[in-house]
């Protein structure tokens, strides 16, 4: 999801001056450093987005008792009325693991996603049909806790020419967390049938913790006349936010257990077509400059990581059902 502010992307060194002053052929290597940076750039930040936008939260709220609930702390809902026979309401926790190793970037992800849904139904279903075959709000609280290490990192040597672009990443420590409301209506779907979604997003928030890091940027070549040796700093350390949004998704009613309730699933959203302009954008400048390897593949042309292009790999969660109840 678009971002109001982006203060998580490494602070890179600043060799564009070089790469000015350097023949021809040196700032071609750095444009080509450059697109690297930055397509790994893109790819941490779609990658945590498109976890991110599924799933994201809202505050837990109370049930009481059976028959008629009001839900005066529900924000914008001041006088919602529901029956309260059928709800949802469980927490499930997904793990999710990802490396990338392509040339001169790797990214290594370990995380896990708590997400806590509550809902209830919010309008009576015809006659004949149980209660849950109705309209629907679920209500979402979701933390995404992971550890990253990564990092940009191209060395060579040709006699006694000597390159090296080095920004490390280790001991990320990020997470975020949201807000979102679902919304969807079960009349009229049959065992296996499937439903359009509303999810609204809000709150959304992201921290990313980690120690100061050196950098080096070395170019020296004694028969050009080059010396270039440039030191700095990244720093990863962030809190930043995400526009409330709203997007569509469809849903599956999996096994529909008459009186007693039933169980569907939510699929995933579609990720924002800023994220996909991105991709496409920087798989066109890695295409433009002849950048090495997979990366000129490194998306398809729907935007999303192409997974046949055998240079990352994603342990994606497996799908844990939401399941209609009828309490007791």
């Amino acid at each position: 999801m678009p971002r109001k502010k982006q203060k998580g992307s490494p602070k890179v060194p600043k060799i564009m001056p070089a790469a000015i002053a350097a023949p021809r052929k040196t700032s071609k290597l750095l444009i080509v450093i450059t697109v690297l940076i930055a397509l790994g750039c893109i790819w941490f930040f779609f990658t945590l987005a498109s976890f991110f936008l599924p799933s994201i939260t809202i505050p837990v709220f109370s049930l009481f008792g059976r028959g008629v609930t009001e839900f005066a702390s529900i924000p914008g809902l001041p006088s919602l009325k529901a029956p309260a026979d059928y709800r949802i309401s469980q927490t499930d926790d997904y793990p999710v693991s990802m490396e990338v190793t392509i040339p001169y970037f790797n990214l290594a992800s370990r995380g896990n996603f708590n997400i806590v849904s509550q809902g209830l139904v919010v309008s009576l279903a015809a006659p004949g049909d149980p209660d849950w075959k109705t309209e629907w709000k679920v209500y979402q609280d979701v933390v995404y806790d992971a550890d990253l290490e990564g990092g940009v990192r191209m060395e060579e040597r040709q006699g006694a020419k000597y390159r090296l672009i080095d920004i490390p990443g280790k001991g990320i420590k990020a997470k975020s967390s949201g807000q979102n409301v679902l919304t969807f209506s079960l009349a009229g779907v049959p065992e296996g049938g499937t439903f359009p979604i509303k999810i609204e997003t809000t709150g959304g928030s992201s921290q990313m913790q980690a120690p100061v890091q050196e950098t080096k940027s070395i170019y020296r070549d004694p028969e050009e006349g080059i010396n270039m040796d440039v030191r700095g700093t990244a720093d990863y350390n962030s809190a930043d936010t995400y526009q409330d949004q709203t997007f569509s998704a469809t849903g599956k009613l999996i096994k529909d257990n008459g009186q007693a309730g039933a169980v569907i699933s939510v699929g995933s959203t579609d990720m924002p077509a800023a994220y996909k302009d991105a991709a496409l954008q920087a798989r066109d400048i890695a295409r433009q400059y002849g950048a090495p390897g997979g990366l000129q593949n490194l998306y398809d042309d729907s935007g999303r990581i192409n997974n046949d292009s055998g240079i990352a790999s994603m342990d994606t969660p497996a799908e844990k059902p939401l399941r209609i109840f009828l309490a007791k």
